[in-house]
């Protein structure tokens, strides 16, 4: 592996981790039950890993850590907001490790996503993700901070699931613009 590639590769997930982690959490600010509809920074951990490989994992945990640091506050001397970003982005991980090991890791055809595999592995994201934002929140007791449990991790899956969705049709619009781009400006010249 070359050294270059694999530092472009990793910059390129920190970023966009760390933005759509950005733009997620500055949606929850102005409007504060967006975030948990729409958990952009799953998704794009999602597409980075499937676009360049398990080899950019680094540049998504950095991303993740800084987008934990940065945007969510911590309470009480323990920054949750760290610790879930670091959930998520290995439940990312580890959803991709499982859908591999069972044979289900073939996101791609010729032309395209192949979009049941893509679709069950945004929904097992999504529930390892609530699950270990669960064991976290028993782990520190902090389980009584919130009123109606099952609302709170309905909200984390259904929060990742569509984040992941409207991140995978932002990409495929922008790569389809990009396409159509190149092509236009390929046969003028």
């Amino acid at each position: 592996m070359n050294i270059n590639k694999w530092l472009l590769y990793n910059s390129a997930a920190l970023v966009a981790v760390f933005t759509f982690g950005a733009a997620a959490f500055s949606l929850e600010y102005s409007i504060s039950w967006l975030h948990n509809v729409f958990n952009l920074s799953t998704g794009a951990r999602l597409g980075v890993l499937l676009l360049f490989g398990l080899m950019c994992f680094p540049g998504v945990l950095v991303g993740s850590l800084l987008t934990g640091a940065a945007f969510v506050g911590s309470g009480e001397g323990i920054n949750f907001g760290l610790i879930e970003e670091l959930v998520e982005a290995f439940s990312v991980l580890i959803a991709l490790l499982m859908m591999q090991h069972f044979k289900l890791g073939n996101f791609y055809t010729k032309e395209s996503f192949y979009f049941p595999h893509v679709l069950f592995l945004c929904i097992l994201t999504s529930f390892l993700s609530a699950t270990g934002r669960l064991i976290v929140l028993v782990q520190f007791d902090e389980i009584e901070r919130f009123f109606n449990f099952s609302e709170y991790i309905g909200s984390i899956l259904l929060g990742n699931l569509l984040g992941t969705v409207v991140f995978f049709t932002l990409a495929i619009f922008i790569m389809h613009a990009f396409n159509q781009y190149f092509e236009q400006h390929s046969s003028n010249h």
